[in-house]
């Protein structure tokens, strides 16, 4: 897989948008749901989080320079997401899901190709991220020219994640 600035999928992958904090909040739950010993997120904060946490959160991805939250929009609605912060040289992608659904489709590709391409953009250097042990991640990964490094960080509820990085400078 190359890592181009064309991202070809059935809809659209963008910015998400200040309006787009419902989809979001519907994704992490769906993430939490759906793949929960793949993923770091309990399923009872995201109910318990407040529509406010969501708001900010989402404007936040939408306006600031030091992150960024891709949302992948198909007939109108958000059916994916993908989320990258700058610190330090490094983009950290933080998160990376797409709804069951809509797997196999190019999206997760697509999602993670704008991730390293806004990261380049931004002057990063090196791409950082954390893959579960038990999550089908890694293969994509290795498809960007990723390298997984034999550290591990263990996350809560014992999730054992394998930290990834590729160079881009």
């Amino acid at each position: 897989m190359e890592d181009t600035d064309e991202y070809e999928v059935t809809g659209a992958i963008r910015r998400c948008r200040a309006e787009d904090w419902r989809d979001v909040r519907r994704l992490h739950v769906m993430m939490a749901l759906g793949i929960p010993l793949a993923v770091d997120v309990e399923l009872n904060d995201v109910f318990a989080t407040p529509d406010a946490y969501w708001m900010e959160y989402a404007t936040a991805c939408a306006h600031g320079d030091e992150q960024i939250l891709y949302v992948a929009d198909v007939a109108h609605a958000c059916v994916g997401m993908g989320h990258v912060r700058l610190n330090r040289g490094e983009a950290r992608l933080g998160m990376l899901f797409v709804e069951e659904n809509q797997r196999r489709r190019g999206i997760g590709s697509a999602l993670f190709a704008a991730q390293g391409s806004w990261a380049r953009d931004c002057g990063a250097i090196r791409l950082v991220g954390h893959i579960p042990e038990t999550s089908t991640a890694g293969r994509l990964a290795e498809g960007f020219g990723w390298s997984r490094t034999e550290e591990i960080f263990v996350a809560k509820n014992r999730l054992v994640e394998r930290r990834w990085l590729k160079t881009i400078a």
